[in-house]
């Protein structure tokens, strides 16, 4: 026979909140060449609500008729979904892309926000500049390649790093 248990207010208030290594990993994962997470985001985050539920409540939101732009202020990360098929892309769009330019982000292969920009090179000798910003990594995306992952200098360092998830397409 199981017993059941109740849960306190303290428990469900935990369950509530977001994990706090979700929080505390600030990590944008890919694989040659495809941004497969930021921290816990993934293309197939549903919406602003699944946004919510893994990095907690936004500091703003900006909607227009195809976009939904969530910035994060205590975590230094802007989410931009999108919804192309129609309806709001705060309720229906998916992760299209992320900059992160706050402390303690970083990609996988070890880029950081707040990185001298030589430090690129160093990582990768593949990056190429262009267009005033590092293009980190590319992959052939909608079949064409294009870049999937930049770095934004400013003054000699890293200011921000941007990743397409093209959860809403291209």
């Amino acid at each position: 026979m199981r017993r059941l248990v109740p849960l306190g207010v303290g428990a469900c208030l935990l369950a509530a909140a977001p994990a706090a290594s979700a929080q505390d990993e600030r990590v944008i994962r890919s694989v040659r060449g495809i941004v497969q997470a930021v921290a816990p985001v993934t293309a197939e985050t549903d919406g602003l609500q699944g946004v919510r539920e893994l990095l907690g409540t936004p500091t703003s939101v900006r909607r227009t008729s195809t976009s939904c732009r969530a910035r994060f202020l205590q975590l230094g990360l802007t989410v931009l979904l999108a919804n192309f098929g129609g309806g709001s892309a705060c309720v229906f769009g998916s992760p299209q892309t992320l900059t992160a330019d706050g402390v303690g982000w970083r990609t996988n292969a070890g880029l950081a926000v707040g990185d001298p920009t030589s430090r690129i090179r160093q990582l990768d000798r593949r990056a190429r500049f262009a267009d005033g910003r590092w293009e980190l990594q590319r992959a052939r995306l909608f079949g064409t390649p294009r870049p999937t992952l930049w770095a934004y200098p400013k003054t000699g360092r890293v200011a921000r790093i941007r990743a397409f998830l093209g959860g809403a397409g291209d």
